[in-house]
């Protein structure tokens, strides 16, 4: 209600009238932690000199997050991952934006003890084992760093060796070094090139001189290599993806775990039917939220990694991006992490793996996904692919820190092919662990279109729900 002064025209004087008008909602918006960045609202206020919105108004909101904090979540009067979020002013809101810095979380068991360097002048030796390259795979470039603690760097000689070839480069030699650590990093090493990427990497370190004796507190190496195979193409949206092709080791077990978790009173069928409408042309293999059970027929999962630690993909409700359930790498097996609470392990190779489908009537072929992640910048990564044999993957990988984006991945080359797999994968090297990656869908992208007259089939029986979407272009 407004109040107006208002001129009486029988009678003496003036009196006061309470005249009717729209009801004036105030927005208040707040950010946690102060400083972990900020929200924007659109439209701007539209009531009550621009302080307030009208009763109706819709706002979209979204969070931006500052350098080094990455958006995790709504709260207050509104809820979820999903940004823009929108606000429907029918009464004044609050609602506060949630930021995560990318290291708060606690590393699982499993975190690396330093290894020992003794003051004997016997070398000390660290391995790390690469067997997921194409077996034909040679160096072109490759990323390593380590750090030593140490009194007295100068007495150290520090060597990488690729076992298999023999091949050794001297990284530090007995050099003059001020305090009492060693750190070194570099992203392009070409003293390996050419060598073959599988196979045993091992850094050799002795200290020569009696009395003082330190710890290696930090190896990690990861080989750059030329994609090989069919070629993906990526549609323009988010961080492009660094061309890659992957191999499942020979070794690699299969792991057909039971669905885990308990989902009671959601409805898969319901939400599906609320997804976007489909699109004409195109013929959904697959349509995967994780609001269902995960895994089932036409997965496959895979631990690779020799830790010792039973750890791989699943579902997860800490950070879905729509819905309340999304992929995360750690979330299966005897030790499952709580993302919750735990940054991503140390030493994971992990795979989550859909197929066969045919596409053998199919003139195009897309994967639709959201991929959220803070990772530790070149040594820890996620990497999406296509596979005709179930084996070997040609994709794109991505690291460091994004917000939720959209991934549109087409593997057109396989068209024609009977039999065809995508699959996830996530490495962790030994040291530096942080909240990301999670793999969920989009309201738009995870659309998967009407089926035409030929329909390709998966092998496996397709889920009610959908998200990750495989989907065709059918002729």
């Amino acid at each position: 209600m407004n109040t107006a002064l208002v001129a009486a025209t029988h009678g003496r004087g003036l009196f006061r009238a309470e005249t009717s008008s729209q009801a004036c909602y105030t927005l208040t918006l707040n950010v946690s932690p102060t400083g972990g960045g900020n929200i924007s609202a659109a439209p701007s206020p539209n009531c009550n000199n621009n302080t307030q919105y009208t009763v109706g108004t819709t706002v979209a909101l979204t969070a931006s997050p500052n350098q080094g904090y990455s958006f995790s979540y709504w709260s207050g009067d509104a809820s979820g991952s999903s940004n823009p979020v929108n606000v429907a002013m029918s009464s004044s809101r609050s609602v506060t934006a949630n930021f995560a810095g990318a290291t708060e979380c606690t590393p699982p068991a499993g975190f690396p003890s330093t290894l020992a360097i003794p003051d004997t002048g016997e070398w000390v030796e660290q391995t790390i084992e690469i067997q997921d390259a194409p077996p034909e795979a040679t160096v072109s470039n490759l990323l390593v760093s380590y750090s030593i603690s140490h009194p007295a760097p100068s007495q150290l000689e520090v060597r990488l060796q690729h076992v298999q070839s023999g091949r050794e480069y001297v990284l530090w030699n007995h050099e003059p070094s001020a305090g009492d650590s060693l750190r070194f990093s570099t992203l392009n090493l070409d003293a390996f090139d050419g060598v073959a990427v599988n196979g045993t990497w091992m850094l050799r370190i002795r200290d020569t001189i009696a009395g003082e004796s330190g710890a290696l507190e930090r190896f990690a190496l990861r080989p750059v290599y030329p994609a090989q195979g069919p070629t993906l193409r990526m549609a323009d949206t988010g961080t492009p993806g660094i061309p890659l092709t992957l191999r499942l080791p020979p070794d690699a077990h299969p792991i057909s775990p039971a669905d885990k978790d308990n989902k009671v009173g959601e409805n898969p069928q319901q939400d599906q039917q609320a997804g976007p409408k489909q699109q004409l042309g195109w013929d959904r293999i697959l349509y995967e939220t994780f609001e269902g059970a995960f895994p089932y027929d036409g997965w496959t999962l895979y631990d690779l990694s020799n830790d010792g630690y039973e750890r791989y993909w699943d579902d997860g409700n800490y950070k879905p991006h729509v819905g309340y359930w999304a992929g995360w790498p750690a979330d299966g097996g005897a030790d499952r992490v709580d993302a919750s609470i735990y940054c991503y392990p140390n030493n994971m190779d992990t795979w989550m793996v859909y197929g066969p489908f045919d596409l053998s009537n199919a003139t195009d072929a897309d994967t639709i996904f959201d991929l959220w992640r803070a990772t530790e910048a070149g040594y820890d990564y996620v990497f999406f692919g296509a596979s005709s044999d179930g084996i070997n993957f040609n994709g794109f990988a991505w690291d460091g820190n994004a917000d939720w984006e959209a991934k549109d991945i087409y593997y057109t080359a396989y068209v024609g092919d009977d039999s065809v797999w995508v699959g996830w994968y996530f490495h962790s090297d030994s040291s530096v662990v942080y909240r990301g990656p999670w793999v969920d869908g989009s309201p738009f992208g995870d659309m998967c279109p009407a089926a035409t007259p030929r329909r390709p089939r998966p092998v496996g029986l397709p889920h009610p729900m959908g998200r990750r979407s495989p989907r065709v272009r059918c002729s």
